[in-house]
């Protein structure tokens, strides 16, 4: 599996996603959306939009620059989002503009939830993260994120579904067919499948609604909560 000194310094120009609540996508989105097969608004209204309750508190793994984050600030204008990640997100983001409403936890294990409030947050969001995350580290990751949740809170994870690659294409998907015979501690998108996915989820404790909510093409998007 990638290690997590690859995966920081990797991603160590910070990931941008655009402006993914255009109408009219810019380059970097329209790029993106090519690869993963859908379109990032429609991502957002559908699976994520539902989850901006006023009051709610987010807990979002990984944001890069912060595309998803923007867009869940400006659609839940009375919301409160954690971000997690190994970089800096201040260096794109004027977090103390935002007066509260984003808290940042820059941390140097990507297993590691432990300065986020635990018990404290309603949904969980991970986009462009655990598709470069092996097995055993996406169960550990999803672990340490249930501690932080409310019992009956939801979560939306995007991640690598290998059976759906296959079908929608490498080359169309943006990944190096390569990777098939690479070993995964070479590579920046490990093995994974639904069903693996499904058996990851459940072991880290949290129960699967939908394995795959079957808005993209390309990747696995499930529907998470946390029992009880």
């Amino acid at each position: 599996m990638p290690t997590q000194e690859f995966i920081r310094n990797e991603f160590s120009y910070g990931y941008s996603s655009g402006n993914i609540l255009s109408d009219t996508p810019d380059p970097v989105t329209a790029k993106e959306e090519a690869a993963i097969g859908g379109r990032y608004k429609d991502v957002f209204m559908s699976v994520v939009a539902p989850y901006l309750k006023p009051g709610s508190r987010i807990l979002e793994l990984g944001p890069g620059r912060g595309s998803w984050t923007l867009a869940m600030l400006e659609r839940g204008p009375e919301c409160e989002i954690h971000t997690v990640d190994f970089q800096d997100l201040g260096r794109w983001i004027n977090i103390p503009a935002l007066k509260g409403r984003l808290v940042h936890h820059q941390v140097e294990q990507g297993h590691t939830f432990a300065p986020v409030p635990k018990l404290h947050f309603d949904f969980f969001f991970a986009w462009g993260v655990l598709c470069h995350w092996g097995q055993a580290d996406i169960q550990r990751i999803l672990t340490g994120a249930l501690t932080c949740m409310k019992p009956g809170a939801c979560a939306i994870v995007q991640y690598a579904a290998w059976e759906k690659l296959d079908a929608y294409g490498w080359e169309r998907g943006g990944v190096p067919e390569s990777f098939r015979t690479q070993d995964d501690k070479d590579i920046w998108w490990p093995r994974n499948s639904v069903s693996e996915m499904v058996n990851l989820c459940r072991n880290a404790g949290w129960s699967v609604l939908k394995a795959d909510c079957g808005i993209v093409q390309r990747d696995g998007v499930a529907l998470l909560s946390v029992p009880g």
